[in-house]
């Protein structure tokens, strides 16, 4: 849970191990065989002297370093010749982050000369190289801080001085302002070996703190296990250390808590509530205060929720039928649904169903096509146009589950899904007579049940691709008479909704109320095609014993915008009814529910595959890692992170989680919108949750444009999931992420 986060950033940061360093180092260098062993730090002996950039208006108030070995007792920090601090080192062979508070008005130039005095170092051993120098004249102050005697310049004479002697390792040295200063947590993640096995944890000194940001489960209690160890010996070894705990929230009062550890103890386990937060986003932040002559150590820091109750997860469906209902507006559906939906289809779904919102895949209608019929993000499948076909090394689900021994079949009404690719992996296939570009639904189902008959005695997976929903909205005569009795004079014609959407890609477009009820009319009568169709497929299922051991799954691409904001067709993932679409899942024997949680277009194939108990190959499961299927935590929620999509056509992509949708501009910011309370998107909530927004850029970031393959194309670096950053670390070193 803390492997990502970080202590927030600001100031030089100087690695001793990285290039960039160079630059920074006065010569001499700290000693004559200074070594870097490739593993970003550095050995040294008893000075380092670097040159730092300084903002004098704003000087740093604040050194910190990590150390792996301090073979010295103390750190001087002196600034253009002047002490600055002091302070102690842990005297151990465990990594440490030492900070050292500094004067600021030491800083009175803008390329600072600082000199790391370390104090309290052993005599050379026997065989140490020595060499001999002419000592320099030694400030007043620094001698009484290391208590080196004042000796005139004049009798000071040539001494051996073994500088050659490394005295301390250093991974890296930071100048900041308190309480910013900066190092990945990854860095302070060591081995504490008290009663028992070796056990990882956060190890702190005080005065460290450290912070992620993430969104707080539901009923979720904080858990820690506490311990301090100490690193030195004598009565300054049992003071104990505290812990201090602090969760604040967009709108929420902080939560502040501590915790005093005795060095040398037992582990202590702690837990904290946060049930306060729950579906927030909230920083976290864990401190060490009190005295540096022990280090802090948190292990297993982890979220407990409540044991959910059994799973519902079928054991007995063998087949699982599959429709992608394109341009299903949510609306349409839920809260209740639409009454000219009359035809008993979605109404006997509905009664029977788990019914949810799902985030689209991508604003563009052939990706968002091609991700519910893959299960793929937009980037990963890469179809961008309909001239575009699936890359042949792919594998679809079909024939995943093909391959599995299971029978597919594939029913469309539109002649282009035929030869793109997505239609891989199905043995039969049915679409439009007579070479038809397009035909009606109702033509096609009948075949299916038909299909699913003769599939009795063996698993199968039939898929319905229908273009209902999309424009041109082109219902039969009978259909649109029976939503829209009496249309008035020169009504609206399907054909000339192509008119429409076209005109509205270029700007908002002016429309008639008229014209507006004859936009959601004709969309109406052509779901109440599908409604009637799937009313009578379930009858028929249901006459010949087969609805017992079927599955359903009815997911939209996108939805499909009939005026709102000028719009006809597409519309901007601001608006709701666009971004939202619907997913809706039949279980035999599960009971109907709605599920207040947001799921992802992508969650119907990884159910799919959940239901026939089919697994995917490891590379596979490096690209769908972030799907989840409905049926595999009974609870049905989302995991905290949130849903990462496709949100522009540049590739921008945005983050659904909690309450909250994070969408991109083009100044490379992010706009925050509630989509339950304000469905146009009208309101930037992003002033108002600085937190929100920070946990949004730090998922965002992780999903970086890959350059080095050979043919770099823009993919997700994870997942479309934002995945525990623990979980995530674990799956890039076993490569199961790339």
């Amino acid at each position: 849970m803390l492997q990502n986060g970080s202590i927030d950033a600001n100031g030089p940061l100087i690695d001793l191990g990285e290039l960039e360093a160079v630059p920074f180092v006065l010569p001499p260098l700290p000693t004559s065989g200074e070594a870097i062993n490739g593993q970003s730090w550095a050995t040294s002996g008893p000075r380092l002297r670097l040159r730092v950039p300084i903002d004098v208006s704003s000087p740093p108030d604040l050194l910190r370093l990590r150390v792996r070995r301090a073979r010295v007792r103390r750190i001087i920090v002196a600034v253009d010749g002047f002490i600055a601090s002091r302070a102690e080192l842990p005297n151990s062979e465990v990594a440490a982050v030492v900070a050292v508070p500094l004067v600021p008005g030491r800083f009175r130039r803008a390329n600072a000369e600082i000199e790391l005095r370390f104090v309290g170092a052993p005599r050379a051993a026997p065989g140490t190289v020595a060499r001999t120098e002419t000592p320099r004249a030694v400030p007043a102050a620094v001698a009484a801080a290391t208590r080196t005697p004042a000796v005139p310049a004049a009798a000071r004479s040539a001494r051996v001085r073994s500088l050659d002697r490394p005295v301390i390792d250093i991974d890296w040295i930071h100048f900041t302002r308190s309480p910013t200063a900066s190092t990945r947590v990854r860095e302070i993640v060591d081995d504490v070996r008290l009663d028992g096995p070796p056990r990882r944890a956060l190890t702190l000194f005080a005065p460290t703190s450290t912070s992620f940001v993430t969104v707080i489960p539901a009923a979720a209690t904080l858990r820690v296990s506490l311990a301090a160890e100490a690193v030195r010996g004598g009565r300054l070894a049992q003071r104990p250390v505290q812990f201090r705990l602090s969760v604040e929230a967009d709108g929420v009062p902080t939560l502040e808590q501590t915790a005093d550890v005795v060095p040398s103890a037992h582990w202590r386990d702690v837990s904290y509530d946060l049930s306060a937060f729950a579906g927030k986003a909230a920083r976290v932040r864990v401190s060490a205060v009190g005295d540096a002559s022990s280090r802090l150590a948190v292990a297993e820091p982890r979220f407990v929720r409540p044991v959910p109750g059994p799973s519902s997860r079928p054991a007995d469906v063998r087949r699982v039928l599959l429709l992608v209902l394109r341009g299903a507006r949510m609306d349409r559906f839920s809260p209740t649904l639409s009454a000219r939906l009359s035809g008993g289809g979605f109404a006997r779904l509905g009664r029977e169903s788990m019914v949810a919102s799902a985030v689209i895949a991508s604003p563009n209608a052939i990706p968002a096509l091609a991700s519910v019929i893959t299960g793929l993000p937009a980037d990963v499948h890469a179809m961008a146009d309909v001239t575009d076909t699936l890359d042949e090394q792919i594998e679809t689900p079909a024939a995943t589950l093909q391959q599995a021994g299971v029978a597919t079949a594939a029913f469309s009404d539109d002649a282009w899904f035929w030869g793109s690719g997505l239609d891989r992996g199905f043995l039969e296939r049915r679409g439009c007579t007579n070479d038809q570009a397009t035909c009606r639904i109702e033509t096609l189902m009948p075949h299916l049940a038909d299909w699913l008959a003769r599939q009795r005695e063996r698993r199968a997976f039939a898929m319905v691709v229908t273009r209902a929903g999309v424009v041109p909205l082109d219902p039969a005569d009978e259909l649109l008479t029976a939503v829209d009795p009496n249309p008035g004079e020169n009504a609206l014609r399907p054909d000339q909704t192509v008119g429409l959407q076209s005109r509205s890609r270029h700007g908002p477009v002016a429309l008639e109320p008229r014209e507006l009820a004859r936009l959601a009319s004709l969309y109406d009568a052509s779901m109440l095609a599908v409604d009637r169709s799937l009313s009578q497929l379930l009858d028929r299922l249901r006459d010949r014993g087969l609805l017992a051991d079927t599955a359903v799954i009815v997911v939209g691409d996108r939805g499909t915008v009939l005026g709102e904001l000028g719009r006809v067709g597409d519309g901007p993932v601001s608006l709701s009814l666009f971004s939202h679409t619907l997913l809706m899942l039949r279980i035999p024997s599960t009971r109907a529910q709605f599920v207040p949680a947001t799921h992802s277009t992508l969650d119907a194939v990884a159910t799919v595959l959940d239901l026939l108990n089919v697994r995917h190959s490891v590379e596979d499961l490096a690209t769908r890692a972030g799907a989840s299927s409905l049926v595999a935590a009974p609870s049905l929620s989302l995991p905290a992170g949130g849903i990462v999509t496709v949100a522009s056509v540049r590739g921008d992509r945005g983050l659904r989680f909690g309450e909250l949708f994070a969408l991109p501009r083009p100044s490379r910011t992010y706009v925050l919108i509630e989509p339950d309370r304000d469905p146009e998107g009208a309101t930037d909530l992003a002033p108002q949750r600085p937190i929100a927004l920070a946990f949004a850029q730090s998922v965002l970031a992780r999903y970086a444009v890959r350059d080095d393959a050979p043919n770099p194309r823009p993919t997700y670096a994870s997942s479309t999931r934002a995945l525990p950053a623990a979980v995530e670390v674990s799956m890039r070193a076993s490569g199961e992420l790339r």
